[in-house]
């Protein structure tokens, strides 16, 4: 997983999946984690992601649109500042 150019570590995830109605995390539990875990390919996505310095990414379903095969290099943006619940509320969309 990449910011542009460079490189992230990324420790845990979250997925938003819309399908689903649900949020999961990815932290490593049963061998799933921020570079292995499942979704749902006709699902509309987003993917939050966190590095080892507590700092948070996402990416949203097109990314997810971009995936060819098992192995994939998400872009991420960081997390907008989120000041009240409607920009919560637009985030997670």
């Amino acid at each position: 997983m990449s910011k542009g150019d460079t490189q992230l570590k990324i420790i845990m995830i979250q997925l938003v999946d819309k399908q689903l109605n649900a949020i999961l995390e990815y932290n490593g539990y049963r061998g799933f984690g921020p570079y292995n875990f499942a979704y749902g390919q006709n699902a509309s996505n987003k993917l939050i992601a966190y590095d080892e310095d507590a700092k948070a990414y996402f990416c949203d379903d097109n990314e997810f649109k971009k995936i060819k095969g098992n192995k994939h290099i998400f872009i991420l943006e960081p997390v907008p500042l989120l000041k009240n619940r409607d920009n919560l509320n637009e985030f997670v969309k």
